[in-house]
């Protein structure tokens, strides 16, 4: 592979948006083991706030480096990335209590339940969230 290709290969948007989903699965992890084994939170607490905190700083961290947006429109892309993280974030949370009660460890049944969700909430993100707006520009005519 040339260092051109490679290049164009890292500055990729659906790139990037792996890149930032596996460090927010570091960090999701770490931060799950905080508030579960250094805090002492029930299981179902420490995911759910894990799952949380992790949200909104991964939304600004997609939004400025993975699809490089100005600060214009950020609130609505904000109001959709939580409607399209929602029922993720509810699926996921299921997923890891239910792996939890079936005796599966915790920072496993996290591991898995972020393989079911990631798939909905990468369709979700370049479909509604981030997708290119069309623009008017005349009468019958988008852009």
């Amino acid at each position: 592979m040339k260092k051109h290709d490679l290049l164009k290969v890292l500055r990729r948007p659906d790139f990037r948006w792996w890149i930032i989903g596996l460090a927010f699965l570091g960090m999701g992890l770490g931060a799950t083991y905080l508030f579960v084994d250094v805090l002492g939170f029930p299981v179902i607490w420490g995911t759910l706030f894990s799952l949380l905190f992790g949200a909104m700083f991964r939304f600004f961290a997609i939004d400025k480096w993975v699809f490089q947006k100005k600060s214009e429109g950020t609130t609505l892309r904000f109001i959709k990335y939580q409607i399209s993280h929602a029922a993720s974030y509810a699926v996921g949370w299921g997923l890891i209590n239910l792996f939890v009660i079936v005796g599966i460890h915790y920072l496993l049944a996290t591991i898995l339940a972020t393989v079911v969700t990631t798939l909905v909430t990468m369709a979700s993100h370049f479909q509604w969230v981030w997708r290119p707006q069309k623009r008017w520009v005349g009468p019958d005519r988008y852009s």
